[in-house]
C-alpha cells in the first residue's frame, strides 16, 4: 500500500485516493471537485479542516474503514455516495455538513448510526442498511431540520422499507403518516382517512354504475334501431306489390277501355258498311 502524506497541502483540484494504508491531509480546506477514496486499507479517514467538496464525495470498497470525519465539512456541492464498506457502522462524522445541493445521498451497508445533525437543504436521500439501523428515528430528524421543495427519503433496515416526501414543513407527524402508509402491507388508516376513503369508494361505485347503465343503454338502442330497420325492410315488398297491384288495375282498365273503345269503333263502322251495302242493293233493285 502507498502512504499519503501532503502536510501543507490547503486546496486541491481533485482527490482521488486508492490502493492506501494511511492518509495524512491535516489542512486541507478546499477540493475544487471531487473527492474519492476506493479499494483503501486504511482504518480512519479524517480531514479536520475541509469546509467545501464543490463535486462529489464518494467512499467505495474500503474492506477495514471503520471511520469517517469531516468535522468542519459545510458544503457537498455534488452528491455523497457511501457503498461497499463493510467494516464502516457509525456514519456520524458530519457534524458540520448543511448543505448537499447535489442529486442524492447514497449510503449502502452495515450502518447502525447515520447522523446529520446540521443539515440543512439536500435532494434524494437514500439509506440501504442491514444492520440495525433506526430508520424512523432518522428520518424524523431529517425531515424536521431540513427544508426543501421537493425532497425524498428513502431508508431500508431489518427488511422494512421506509418512504416518503417530505412536506414544506416537515415534522415528525408527516413522517410518521408516511411511515405507516409505507412500511406496513396491511395498512391501518385512521377514521378520517377511512371516511375519506369509503366516500371516494362509494363515488367510484356510482360511477361505475352509472357506466354500466350507460353501457347497457347502448346496446338497447342499437338492437332498437336493428329492428325497425329489419321491419322496414320486411314491409318495403309489401308495399312495392300493392302499389303495383294498384298499377297494374290501371293499366289493365286503361287496355280494357281502349278494347272496349275500338269495338265500338269497329262496330259503327260495320253498321255503316252494312247502310251503304243496303243502299247500293235498293239501288239496284230499282234500276
Amino acid at each position: 500500500g502507498i502512504n499519503i502524506s501532503f502536510p501543507n497541502l490547503v486546496i486541491a483540484s481533485t482527490v482521488l485516493l486508492r490502493e492506501c494504508e494511511d492518509i495524512f491531509l491535516p489542512v486541507l480546506t478546499n477540493i475544487g471537485n471531487d473527492l474519492r477514496l476506493s479499494d483503501n486499507s486504511i482504518l480512519v479517514f479524517s480531514t479536520p479542516k475541509l469546509g467545501l467538496i464543490s463535486g462529489s464525495l464518494q467512499f467505495s470498497s474500503n474492506q477495514y474503514l471503520r471511520r469517517v470525519d469531516f468535522p468542519s465539512l459545510v458544503t457537498v456541492a455534488g452528491n455523497i455516495l457511501v457503498t461497499h464498506n463493510p467494516m464502516l457502522l457509525n456514519l456520524s462524522g458530519f457534524g458540520s455538513l448543511a448543505h448537499i445541493p447535489g442529486d442524492e445521498i447514497s449510503f449502502t451497508g452495515n450502518f447502525s448510526y447515520v447522523e446529520f445533525p446540521s443539515l440543512l437543504d439536500g435532494s434524494t436521500l437514500s439509506v440501504e442498511c442491514q444492520g440495525a439501523l433506526d430508520c424512523v428515528s432518522l428520518l424524523e430528524k431529517v425531515d424536521a431540520q431540513v427544508s426543501l421543495s421537493t425532497p425524498a427519503w428513502d431508508c431500508s433496515a431489518n427488511s422494512t422499507q421506509y418512504t416518503g416526501t417530505a412536506t414544506a414543513t416537515g415534522g415528525a407527524a408527516a413522517l410518521s403518516s408516511r411511515r405507516r402508509f409505507s412500511s406496513t402491507s396491511s395498512m391501518t388508516l385512521t377514521s378520517s382517512t377511512s371516511s375519506v376513503t369509503a366516500t371516494s369508494m362509494s363515488t367510484s361505485r356510482v360511477s361505475t354504475g352509472a357506466k354500466i347503465r350507460r353501457g347497457v343503454g347502448i346496446p338497447l338502442g342499437l338492437i332498437a334501431l336493428i329492428g325497425v330497420g329489419i321491419f322496414i325492410w320486411k314491409e318495403e315488398p309489401q308495399r312495392r306489390w300493392i302499389l303495383g297491384d294498384r298499377m297494374n288495375l290501371k293499366d289493365r282498365r286503361k287496355l280494357r277501355n281502349k278494347k272496349m273503345l275500338g269495338n265500338r269503333r269497329i262496330l259503327r263502322s260495320s253498321r255503316k258498311l252494312r247502310a251503304l251495302v243496303w243502299k247500293v242493293n235498293m239501288m239496284r233493285k230499282q234500276s
